[in-house]
């Protein structure tokens, strides 16, 4: 049986076909790899290459951060593209991508209002890499008249936007940062992350578990499929020094910890961007203080999502059982001092009567 089977898999390996060199991936620590690039987003690129000749191909994921450059041999028009292939494509000429960029802008902050962030993200960062300084700046008006922001700050609250929208399945990541953007970034991460912390978090559930979760909860669902129960919910700032005592039910424990979670994440994100704290090492090292903070109550709301007691109950639940198997042990003693006979000093054998 274990035959037959590898030789399945070397007749599909040696059946497929050889991939044509079509596209050139340049990495940051100098390698260089040739295939076919077969999807690309903000975090990572999916690179197809072949092996043995042509015989064997993989596809091989590689992370934004540590790519240079792509280069593409087959780059069809833009009139034949199709809505399958990235969005982001740091060639060695991008400039030629986009024809007109004022209505690409128009369309990003279409999509903003909207509300499709990753879209519009990605769209985002394929105008700033595709666009001069001097092209950027033409456009730092149709931004300001649209969302009354800049063209930076209008990229930097997409980029965080996309990125809350993701976390509940992979994490707050920002992804690929372009240096236009960086400043305007940094500066919202800053702002986004103090507004969190007084904040207070959004209980929701999903509808299906309406009917256990709350009686008198709202009866409409939102379009995203979820039901709001609290809207006052607990604040980050309220329990940040007290994790141990967070004694929150398993509903509002999972609105909170996504809460915390994504404050974690732009806390994260602000210690790795901010060229301020490669100098400052001091506000680096506070900075991380409170990111450990975060996470230790981050981990007691998780704990009450399970229905587990908080540190406090568990610390008083020890302290109980110690208490009672001191007790214990103490009336064991005790019963032993009653029934134990009593001899004198000397080793004598106690008076008659007591034998008797």
């Amino acid at each position: 049986m274990r035959s037959s089977t590898a030789c399945i898999m070397v007749a599909v390996l040696s059946a497929a076909p050889p991939i044509a060199p079509a596209d050139t991936l340049y990495l940051k620590d100098g390698q260089v790899r040739t295939g076919k690039v077969i999807s690309q987003d903000e975090l990572e690129v999916s690179f197809q290459m072949s092996a043995a000749g042509g015989k064997i191909t993989f596809v091989k994921k590689f992370p934004i951060a540590q790519v240079e450059r792509i280069e593409r041999t087959d780059e069809p028009p833009a009139s034949t593209r199709t809505t399958s292939q990235p969005a982001t494509r740091p060639t060695t000429d991008k400039r030629a991508a986009i024809a007109d960029r004022p209505a690409l802008l128009k369309q990003i902050i279409q999509d903003y209002k909207a509300k499709k962030h990753a879209s519009a993200s990605l769209d985002m960062t394929r105008l700033i890499s595709a666009s001069t300084a001097q092209e950027l700046e033409m456009l730092d008006p149709i931004a300001a008249d649209e969302v009354e922001m800049s063209l930076a700050e209008l990229a930097a609250d997409l980029r965080i936007k996309a990125a809350k929208d993701r976390a509940e399945t992979a994490g707050f990541r920002l992804g690929l940062v372009t240096p236009y953007e960086m400043e305007a970034l940094v500066a919202q991460l800053k702002k986004e992350y103090g507004k969190l912390l007084d904040q207070e978090a959004v209980i929701a559930a999903d509808t299906k578990r309406k009917a256990k979760a709350e009686e008198d909860g709202p009866d409409e669902a939102d379009q995203g499929g979820y039901f709001e129960i609290d809207p006052g919910g607990p604040r980050i700032n309220e329990w940040l020094d007290r994790a141990g005592e967070y004694d929150g039910s398993k509903i509002e424990a999972a609105g909170f910890a996504r809460h915390i979670a994504i404050a974690v994440g732009l806390l994260q994100e602000r210690i790795r961007l901010d060229p301020e704290l490669r100098k400052d090492k001091p506000l680096r090292m506070e900075l991380a203080k409170e990111q450990r903070r975060l996470q230790k109550l981050l981990a007691a709301a998780r704990r009450r999502m399970r229905g587990l007691p908080t540190e406090s109950e568990r610390r008083a639940a020890a302290e109980e059982r110690r208490r009672q198997r001191l007790e214990h042990r103490q009336r064991l003693m005790e019963g032993q001092e009653g029934t134990r006979p009593e001899y004198a000093p000397d080793g004598a054998r106690p008076p008659a009567e007591d034998q008797r």
